[in-house]
């Protein structure tokens, strides 16, 4: 019977040791572990989190507990069109597609975009959970290296089914994209036709200096 599962199931048997490392290591006691993206679970909002929650479904019980429209409610979705908008990016509520995470929204685009041997191309080195979730796809990855100092935007994303980028402290390197090359991998995306997926986890974790243009802000049509 074992021959006969969807190649799908048989993904979801296998294991990624280099992932279930980085988790484990959460388990060590009094380890600082910066291998996998772990908050400090000490320093969470406990508080504020119930609070919210109690006023959320006593405020609004059937959007708190009732199934909900698949794209999100359309307030949240409004409000976060909002809250990522700027005087260079005017988004709206249909911008918006709420997931339970940002592997979910890794995991749909694959879905949307990808068939099996398709190339995308990776800002190398890359995120492990992005690989993870395209890998029942099966693509083939071709790096990218957006420090380098011959970095070509159109050589990079040519030919490619879509690029994957991480332009804020990106993961596992902790690097900025600067501003010159995020105007390159636009343009390359425009000139190329290739999607570009900017996936921008730690985009709020600029402290002391004026956060970079996000890619999207740069591309002439904002798509």
């Amino acid at each position: 019977m074992h021959q006969h599962r969807a190649k799908y199931a048989q993904w979801l048997g296998e294991t990624n040791d280099i992932t279930r490392m980085f988790l484990a290591a959460s388990q060590i006691p009094d380890m600082i572990n910066m291998a996998g993206g772990l908050p400090e679970s000490s320093v969470y909002p406990t508080e504020d989190l119930a609070r919210i929650a109690q006023d959320a479904i006593a405020d609004h019980p059937g959007d708190a507990l009732d199934y909900g429209p698949i794209e999100g409610l359309p307030a949240l979705r409004q409000l976060i069109a909002d809250r990522f908008s700027n005087d260079d990016l005017n988004l709206t509520m249909e911008n918006v597609l709420v997931t339970s995470g940002g592997m979910q929204g890794l995991d749909l685009i694959g879905k949307a975009l990808l068939d099996q041997d398709d190339v995308i191309a990776c800002q190398s080195p890359s995120y492990l959970g992005a690989l993870d979730a395209w890998r029942p796809r099966q693509p083939q990855y071709r790096p990218f290296y957006p420090e380098a100092m011959d970095f070509n935007g159109f050589q990079s994303l040519e030919g490619a089914k879509f690029a994957y980028t991480v332009p804020n402290f990106s993961n596992p390197t902790g690097k900025l994209i600067d501003t010159a090359t995020r105007q390159s991998l636009a343009e390359a995306s425009e000139q190329t036709g290739t999607w570009l997926v900017e996936d921008d986890p730690y985009g709020t974790l600029y402290y002391d200096s004026k956060p970079l243009p996000r890619i999207l802000s740069l591309s002439a049509d904002d798509t």
